[in-house]
């Protein structure tokens, strides 16, 4: 079940809602309503979890509460997003300053090239 409605956020967006009748009350995340209202309490520390890892996701079954640790865990690519290379082995990534993994280092240099030859030909 895909949420329709509000999002909040750009890049990882999450549906929200106002439950309450009055525009000025506060609006909440559909998914950790719905989970509250079908499961019961999200445990301290916990967090909702999507399990088919799809943020306007809704359906109960698709939700459970996890640790933060268990949920960063979960959502780790372990294949590039072109599904062509592993990226548990950290020569085929690249990281930031920080020490963040933020992609593919076989798929950028092959989009390099590619870049490459195609401005090449251009001359």
């Amino acid at each position: 079940m895909i949420w329709t409605g509000t999002v909040a956020g750009t890049r990882s967006s999450r549906p929200t809602f106002r439950p309450g009748t009055k525009s000025t009350d506060p609006k909440v995340y559909a998914h950790r309503w719905i989970y509250e209202q079908m499961v019961g309490p999200i445990p301290e520390g916990y967090e909702v979890d999507h399990l088919c890892n799809r943020g306007l996701c809704v359906r109960i079954s698709h939700l459970e509460a996890v640790t933060p640790k268990q949920n960063t865990e979960r959502n780790r690519l372990h294949l590039c997003t072109e599904g062509l290379h592993d990226l548990d082995d950290p020569e085929n990534c690249t990281w930031d300053a920080k020490g963040r993994r933020r992609g593919c280092k076989l798929c950028k240099r092959t989009k390099a090239l590619a870049a490459y030859y195609r401005n090449k030909g251009g001359q």
